[in-house]
This record gives C-alpha cells, sequence and structure tokens, in this order.
C-alpha cells in the first residue's frame, strides 16, 4: 500500500538546529514525499537554511505562519501539504533513521487508523542536562524505556503523552478536527491528541518511531521552558495532580520560613522538610531514571535543576491562572475547540 506522506515542522529563530533536522529527515530508511517548514518570522538564518534545501532529493516547501505559535505553524504547513498524511516534527529534534517508516507500519497492519503517535527521547549532552532529564521527565521512565509497547487507544490512561513532534496523521483527519489550537502557545498537542480520542477517532501509539529531543541547557532557558509550560497549562485549566503536589509542599514551606522569627525551633523541620523533598523530587528521580548513584557534584545540578523547575512552573501557573481570569477569549477558545 503506497502511501504519500508530507513531513510538517513549525520555525521560528532555529537557525542552530534546523539543519540537522531537515538532515536526519532526509536520511530516513522511507523517506517522505515532501517536507513542508512553517516559519513564523525568523529574524535569524532558519529561512536561508531551508531555502537551500529546496534542490535536495525531495521537495522542501516554506510557508509563512502569521499567528506564530507551533500550533499554527503545523496548520498552514498541512494546508500546504499535497499528500495523504502528515507527520508531525519539532525543528531542533532528530529523527531516528526508521522512524518514519515505524510510523507508518502501523497502517500496514491494522485498518482504519486516523494517528499514530510514536516515542520522543531526551538526549542529555553533559551532567546538567542529564539532571533536567530526571527533574522533568522520570514520570515518563516507563514510556521512555519500553521499546515494544504498542496501544490501541486511552494514551493518556496509560501514561503515554500526546506529542506534536513523533505523530503521523490523516490529512482528512486533521482537517475534520480542524487541526491543532492556534491560540496556545504550549500545549496545543495535549489538547490536540485529547480532542481526537474524545471525538472517536483510531490512535494507535507505538514505542518504535522514535525523535531525540534536545534538552534546555541553562538555568535561565530551564526557568523560561518551565514558565511557558506551566503558563499554557494554566490557562487551559490542565494543570495535573502532580504540579498541586508540589505548589503544596512549596507553600508549607513558605509557611515555615514565615515562621521563623517567631518561633526559630522551626528551622529544625523547615531543613527535614527541603532535604526529604530534594530527596524525593531530585535524587531519587535520578537514580530511578538513569538507573545510577549521583555524584556530589550531580546532586548540586539536580538541586538547582529541580528548584528552577519548580519555581518556574509555579511562577507559569499563576500568571496563566490570572491570564484567565483577565482574559476570557481563553476558557471560550477551549469550550469551543473541545
Amino acid at each position: 500500500m503506497a502511501i504519500s506522506v508530507s513531513v510538517v515542522i513549525p520555525t521560528l529563530n532555529e537557525g542552530l538546529s534546523i539543519a540537522k533536522t531537515l538532515d536526519s529527515i532526509l536520511m530516513q530508511s522511507c523517506v517522505p514525499d515532501e517536507i513542508v517548514v512553517a516559519d513564523a518570522g525568523s529574524t535569524d538564518n532558519t529561512v536561508a537554511i531551508v531555502k537551500s534545501y529546496s534542490k535536495k532529493t525531495i521537495p522542501v516547501k516554506l510557508v509563512g505562519n502569521p499567528n506564530m505559535t507551533p500550533g499554527a505553524g503545523r496548520n498552514a504547513a498541512a494546508k500546504a501539504s499535497s499528500c495523504e498524511y502528515i507527520a508531525c516534527m519539532d525543528a531542533g529534534n532528530i529523527a531516528d533513521r526508521f522512524w518514519l517508516e515505524n510510523l507508518l507500519s502501523p497502517l500496514q497492519r491494522l485498518s482504519g487508523i486516523d494517528v499514530v503517535y510514536g516515542r520522543f527521547l531526551p538526549q542529555p549532552r553533559n551532567a546538567f542536562e542529564e539532571c533536567v532529564v530526571a527533574i522533568n521527565f522520570a514520570y515518563l521512565s516507563d514510556y521512555f524505556n519500553n521499546d515494544d509497547m504498542e496501544l490501541d487507544g486511552n494514551l493518556e490512561g496509560h501514561g503515554v503523552p500526546y506529542t506534536g513532534s513523533s505523530t503521523l496523521i490523516k490529512l482528512e483527519t486533521f482537517n475534520k478536527v480542524g487541526g491543532f489550537p492556534e491560540w496556545l502557545r504550549t500545549g496545543e498537542d495535549k489538547l490536540f491528541g485529547k480532542k481526537l480520542e474524545h471525538d472517536g477517532y483510531k490512535v494507535i501509539y507505538s514505542a518504535k518511531p522514535v525523535v531525540y529531543h534536545h534538552i534546555r541547557e541553562s538555568i535561565s532557558a530551564l526557568y523560561n521552558q518551565a514558565f511557558t509550560y506551566g503558563r499554557g497549562n494554566g490557562r487551559t485549566k490542565q494543570t495535573s495532580g502532580g504540579f498541586f503536589h508540589i505548589f503544596y509542599k512549596y507553600v508549607i514551606a513558605f509557611v515555615m520560613i514565615l515562621m521563623l522569627p517567631f518561633y526559630p525551633v522551626v528551622v529544625l523541620p523547615l531543613f527535614i522538610w527541603i532535604g526529604l523533598y530534594s530527596y524525593r523530587r531530585g535524587i531519587r528521580q535520578y537514580v530511578h531514571f538513569f538507573n545510577k548513584t549521583p555524584k556530589l557534584s550531580d546532586m548540586v545540578q539536580i538541586l538547582k535543576a529541580l528548584f528552577v523547575r519548580d519555581l518556574g512552573l509555579i511562577a507559569g501557573h499563576i500568571r496563566g491562572f490570572i491570564d484567565r481570569v483577565i482574559d476570557p477569549s481563553y476558557l471560550k477558545n477551549l469550550s469551543e475547540y473541545g
């Protein structure tokens, strides 16, 4: 069964990474029919690099994304597609050589499939990025480490995230659903996946299609990422139980700190509280994820990554809640999309 596929990629100032992303697609064991890049007004050399690929072995199209969000970029690229299926990937990520072949594989074996989700795997390059992976993704360790998992629906119930970076979608289905929500900077892929399953489309997950995901390489980049994700979740009422678990721990610690001038004895339970939290949410997660004991220098990096990530998430969620109160359009758009 011959299936035509466009790989769609939203970009914004990805000059340092877009060539590696495009090269990984061109080196696929099963090469797509075309690549469509939707650029959101890059001010670096992203556009020039994409244009330099126009004479490669397959067509590489460049379209605009005036709305500038990743969802709007995927929608613009899908609109320009001339194929039966689109395969979504994010700029900066690297596709495994058999990524597209493995995304297509379930279509050869099963009938009526609308969407195939694959895996994204973090690719840390140094000790700090390893700590970031452990802090951010320890709850997904089963998803990351199970190379043979395949699911027919209810992805979220099995701990599989809806990703916009390793997904094959029938273009007809994509259009019926209305594409990704364009009014969100983050969390649009989660809403899109929930809508697909809620509307009764046949959604498959396979662990075999893999893209490798770049990790935030600095404290400021990690904070900005956590803030952005938290803000998106706050705006769209997608706050998880895990966030509230983090939040109440910080509230208790903050109350203890306020009590210190009046009850100095609180200093001991405060340090015990912080120590237990640091171990459970940081060091233990590192051991669980990498199956090794961190060195002392790693422990320092783990704590830096943990508290910076937490503060970013908390600040982002608070800002997202405020956005939702100030601007009712978020709830209106959420209601209309769902």
